[in-house]
């Protein structure tokens, strides 16, 4: 069977071919879509974007490079710790976790330094289990997640004193559904004869699991696991994990128990890196020896304003290799560094390779592509005229 390429605008005039016309349109369309899959390949790896992930276990601070404008955070706040015990038998309630909350898209500006606060784990003591510490990022009205409550204190004999209620309302702030509530604390054995388990601490989808009586409340996902109680006498277990609430302390003796600790609360800033490019590059001719002032230039967003470490190498008549020189952007699209000294008179490249950015709490970097290449002339310095002594 022979083929015959004809143009499809031709396919009227064609009678004998019937059979080949199908083929004909199948061949085209399929070589249209395949261009079609290569240019949609070639833009989109054109601009690649690199995510970047800051997580604070303390409170801190968050300062967004430059070009990033727009800053994803999630906070976790502290678990509430269990609660003491003095009678004889007594056994304190176990603490609830801390809450979750997640905004999507919180408006920043680069360079600007953003109070990022890490609630505590509430500390344990005789007394009644104190609340967890909230957590939120730069004020309370922008983005806030509750920290748990604590457990009851048991001060009579005989006492099993109630588990910390889960919260239901007072994160502030979020994407919906991005809200979740720490499990309530457990409450221990009757009679004072186990203290109460702490609850778990939120997750990122659903709200925490509650201690059930000296059990503690498992971890769900994106969240910390309570801690169990105890059924001998001493203070209540500690609690190490991401915002869970503390096991109440159990008395068994004339010695007062302390409710155990929170867990620590945390923030995520989660955000993409831009792609710092370039439109053109030039180099300024000099005398040797002396330094070359290279100028960048790019389009706003590629090129916004900050400050960067600009890596280079310089070729021909000078060698400088895998050199490192710092770069301020005012203008946002244009910039220029200085070369390291340059003795040797000749023709040169320089080649910059990388940029990453300095001015913020977590650097984005770029490797830099064409038009990333100038060439430039260091010129021997003329020698002094010599003078002609007097007779």
């Amino acid at each position: 069977m022979d083929f015959k390429y004809v143009p499809s605008n031709q396919l009227k005039m064609i009678t004998p071919y019937k059979n080949k016309i199908t083929l004909v349109l199948f061949f085209e369309r399929l070589m249209s879509f395949l261009a079609g899959v290569f240019i949609f390949t070639v833009l989109t790896s054109s601009y690649s974007f690199s995510q970047a992930t800051q997580t604070f276990t303390v409170t801190g601070s968050f300062t967004p490079p430059p070009g990033v404008t727009s800053i994803k955070v999630e906070c976790w706040g502290g678990g509430g710790a269990g609660g003491g015990a003095t009678g004889n038998p007594a056994a304190g309630g176990g603490g609830a976790g801390g809450g979750y909350v997640r905004n999507n898209a919180i408006t920043v500006i680069p360079g600007t330094a953003y109070t990022v606060t890490v609630g505590a784990g509430a500390t344990g003591s005789t007394a009644a289990g104190s609340a967890g510490g909230d957590s939120w990022f730069n004020s309370t009205t922008i983005l806030l997640a509750k920290g748990g409550l604590g457990g009851a204190l048991a001060n009579n004999n005989n006492q099993t004193a109630a588990g910390a209620t889960a919260l239901t309302t007072g994160n502030v702030g979020f994407t919906s559904p991005f809200s979740y509530y720490g499990g309530g604390g457990g409450t221990g054995g009757a009679s004072g004869a186990s203290g109460g388990g702490g609850g778990s601490s939120a997750g990122t989808g659903v709200n925490g699991n509650p201690g059930s009586g000296v059990n503690a409340g498992a971890a769900v996902t994106g969240g910390g696991a309570g801690v169990a109680g105890s059924t001998t006498s001493g203070d209540g277990t500690n609690n190490t994990n991401l915002g869970g609430g503390g096991a109440g302390g159990r008395a068994g003796g004339s010695s007062d128990r302390l409710g155990g600790n929170g867990g620590n609360g945390q923030i995520i800033i989660t955000y993409t890196c831009p792609t710092y490019s370039l439109t053109g590059t030039t180099a300024s001719t000099i005398c040797s020896p002396g330094t070359s002032t290279i100028s960048l230039t790019g389009s706003a967003a590629a090129l916004p304003i900050g400050s960067y470490n600009v890596t280079y190498n310089v070729s021909g008549g000078n060698t400088v290799a895998s050199t490192t020189a710092s770069m301020t952007v005012t203008t946002a699209g244009s910039g220029s560094f200085s070369t390291a000294s340059l003795t040797t008179a000749g023709s040169n490249t320089v080649t910059i390779t990388q940029i990453v950015s300095t001015s913020g709490s977590v650097n984005c970097t770029s490797t830099i592509s064409a038009p990333n290449t100038a060439t430039f002339t260091t010129r021997a310095k003329p020698l002094a005229p010599t003078g002609t002594a007097n007779s």
